[in-house]
């Protein structure tokens, strides 16, 4: 039997949801109401509801109990066990009679611990996760040490105790960090999943022909060889069919008629060996694009070329770079980067037949969000796709900042008047909070301030700021200063002018050609990694960036998709597929073993990173956030991790103005080290630790220029303090040093 529960105190938000009970379920409450000896408003996992109590209310504030059926009020219970009065879990002998129940009997000492630890945060043990947490316990990876770490942070977040959660858990707290995992990949890819030659792969085609084998593996190799080549259109669509044609007559038992088409199948690679592949010159031209040193993107083009070109077009291509080189010395570089762009554009469209630089071809109109110049560095094959792409995208943006200015100076002017009247101004409150949203929602959301340049961010941070200094002003009273802050507000938001950032409409264009370019899923997923590790470094001071770069991760990439199915707008293939986790969802479903194998490993660490982002439902107003990120430091790929701890200030969005972060990472240079930030009603105190000598006179300039940043978006400057990492008086875990005394349940934040 099913219970399905509801709330008895009219919560709206994320916690109006159903808790699903069924009979004999064993899960830890919370007493918040006694109405009689026998009955109680009970807190299980977050939801309150009535409870008829079968042996009557216990004494303590929490309780262990068995559901053993429903009511016209809600539920009727059996208290297995009393917990002491204090908040945690009291153990003892009731944890042994909660696993005897449950059919286990003699627990060792660690499972005995993590049942405690479970129970205690209120989490429901059955007979099923019961025996995948023993399990885990004893026979799971890694020492015990990491077992029950795993176990706590499990714990903490209430989720249940499956092998699933589990794994996913360990994986993401004790093994290889992400980027790590995913370079591992490439490497193994690159020194043992060769596909060989189209010579090869034909000779092998003809071999199982003739012998009757099974040729399903042979073409597939082909097909990912093409896919690696990029060949032009024409000599793809006929191979095409030749493998479609090959493929049935084998079906149908004409293998020897087969073999007359792979021949001709031969003959077709054959001349399309004589044809450039697209996708060099495409690398070429992004690595020119991306790259912001000149000398370093000539450096990679030289390389590329080495491996990619003829003579003659590495003779045609270093003439050009060596004239590019002059004009740099002249200080030039601008001219420089347009002669080497030339010379690519020229390889390109020379490599191509001449159907595609046919008198009748035409290309819409870049209008004013791209330039020639920038157009010309693009593959000639994405050209008319980013700019139909770049332009439609410019245009809702657009709409979406008239339609947000429109509502938001609206309900402002509305709210301004509201507060003239001392009476009616209390009501303000929720209306603030809603524009509050509005302004927090467009930051983080919006297309439009996702181009917008770094100063109309600011604004609209400020904008936010000022709004929750104004709710501050009207809850003292102060309803004069609130108007005048309200109208400041007003005429901020009213005088905004939307105007694309160049370097961030191009950066997105860059971004489209390289999607609709066709690559391996390997290359992609090593390229997702390194623009979200290079967004969280090279992002102008821009929030927006960074979280554009956690989303390129794909850690929100399931909720991001609810949400446009249930809204029935957005792109559902953006969200799908464009960013680690979706890539790495379709190397599991490809052909090849070993792809899949590592693949599923990797995803099982993203798995683990959104669990440690859970939200915890029992403590809505309270919010922790553990994440690993990979982060460009002096070229490469390097691990940070984050702890974020603070309060639930309003729609699941954290206090910015009292909360506390701690960074961690290991550099090549200064060794580990940590940053803490706390801040206090906007007063930003940052701790640095490190053990190495000296540290503090390296590092405190650039620290003093942070917080002038900082400033800007409304922090006060604190103090600065230096202390070692690694102090012999206390433990060196962040998160031990960072989690608050208040609960030993943790925080909860979701992406």
């Amino acid at each position: 039997m099913n219970i399905h529960t509801e709330a008895v105190n009219g919560q709206s938000g994320r916690n109006e949801r159903h808790v699903q009970l069924s009979r004999g379920d064993i899960v830890e409450a919370k007493i918040t109401d006694r109405k009689s000896d026998r009955e109680a408003v009970v807190s299980i996992r977050g939801q309150k509801m009535t409870a008829s109590f079968d042996n009557g209310v216990p004494a303590a504030s929490r309780a262990s109990i068995e559901i053993t059926g429903k009511t016209e009020e809600g539920i009727r219970v059996r208290v297995i066990t009393e917990a002491a009065s204090s908040p945690s879990y009291s153990g003892g002998p009731s944890v042994e009679k909660t696993l005897s129940k449950l059919g286990i009997k003699d627990p060792s000492p660690e499972f005995r611990a993590a049942a405690e630890r479970f129970l205690s945060a209120g989490a429901e043990l059955t007979k099923e996760n019961v025996r995948e947490l023993q399990q885990y316990v004893e026979r799971g990876q890694g020492t015990v040490t990491q077992r029950m770490e795993t176990i706590d942070q499990a714990a903490r977040r209430q989720l249940e105790p499956v092998r699933s959660h589990l794994l996913a858990l360990h994986q993401s707290l004790h093994e290889r960090a992400l980027n790590t995992q995913i370079q591992e990949m490439k490497n193994a890819k690159s020194t043992t999943s060769r596909i060989g030659s189209f010579g090869e792969i034909i000779e092998n085609l003809r071999s199982k022909i003739r012998s009757s084998q099974a040729v399903d593996g042979t073409i597939q190799n082909l097909k990912r060889a093409l896919l690696e080549q990029n060949l032009h259109g024409n000599h793809q669509r006929s191979i095409s069919e030749l493998t479609q044609r090959i493929t049935s007559l084998i079906q149908s038992g004409k293998g020897l008629d087969a073999l007359s088409l792979v021949d001709n199948l031969a003959n077709v690679l054959n001349k399309s060996n004589n044809v450039f592949p697209v996708t060099a010159v495409g690398h070429m031209q992004n690595a020119l694009v991306n790259e912001p040193s000149l000398k370093e993107a000539v450096s990679k083009i030289r390389e590329l070329a080495h491996s990619s070109l003829t003579t003659e077009q590495r003779t045609f291509l270093e003439g050009q770079i060596i004239q590019a080189e002059t004009f740099t010395a002249k200080g030039r570089e601008l001219k420089a980067r347009q002669v080497v762009a030339g010379a690519l554009e020229a390889l390109s469209s020379t490599s191509l037949p001449a159907e595609s630089s046919g008198a009748g071809s035409t290309r819409p109109d870049p209008g004013r969000y791209l330039d020639n110049d920038f157009l010309s560095t693009l593959p000639v094959t994405s050209k008319d796709y980013v700019v139909t792409t770049v332009s439609e995208r410019m245009a809702l943006a657009t709409d979406d900042f008239k339609l947000m200015q429109r509502d938001v100076s609206r309900q402002l002017d509305r709210i301004a008047h509201i507060t003239m009247h001392v009476r009616t101004a209390t009501q303000v409150k929720p209306m603030l909070e809603t524009v509050i949203h509005q302004l927090d929602k467009a930051l983080m959301k919006s297309d439009w301030l996702l181009f917008a340049d770094m100063k109309t961010e600011r604004r609209m941070l400020e904008a936010s700021s000022q709004l929750t200094r104004a709710k501050e002003l009207i809850a003292r009273g102060e309803h004069h200063s609130a108007r005048q802050l309200i109208k400041e507000v007003q005429q901020t938001v009213n005088t905004l002018n939307f105007k694309p950032a160049d370097t961030k409409v191009k950066h997105f264009a860059t971004q489209q050609a390289e999607w609709h370019e066709k690559r391996p899923v390997q290359d992609r997923l090593n390229s997702y990694v390194k623009d979200a590790a290079r967004s969280l470094v090279q992002n102008d001071h821009s929030g927006r960036q960074v979280f554009e770069g956690i989303r390129q991760l794909g850690y929100s990439r399931e909720s991001e998709i609810a949400r446009i199915l249930a809204a029935g707008k957005g792109n559902v293939e953006e969200a799908n597929q464009k960013n680690v986790r979706g890539l790495l969802l379709q190397m599991i479903k490809s052909d090849e073993e070993s792809g899949r194998n590592q693949a599923q490993q990797v995803l099982m660490t993203s798995t683990g990173q959104q669990l440690l982002a859970r939200s915890d439902s029992q403590h809505s107003n309270l919010q922790s956030l553990l994440l690993q990120l990979p982060v460009l430091l002096e070229g490469q790929t390097e691990n940070l991790q984050v702890f974020i701890n603070g309060r639930n200030k309003y729609n699941d969005q954290l206090d910015w103005e009292n909360c506390n972060l701690y960074f961690l990472m290991e550099t090549k240079k200064l060794g580990e080290i940590g940053i803490s930030l706390q801040v206090t009603n906007r007063t930003l105190n940052i701790t640095l630790k490190n053990d190495l000598p000296g540290f503090k006179h390296k590092l405190e300039p650039f620290t003093k220029a942070c917080l002038k940043r900082l400033e800007q978006v409304g922090y006060t400057a604190g103090d600065i303090h230096f202390k070692p990492l690694h102090d012999k008086d206390t433990p060196a875990v962040p998160s031990k040093k960072i989690t608050p005394q208040a609960t030993q349940k943790g925080f909860d934040y979701k992406i």
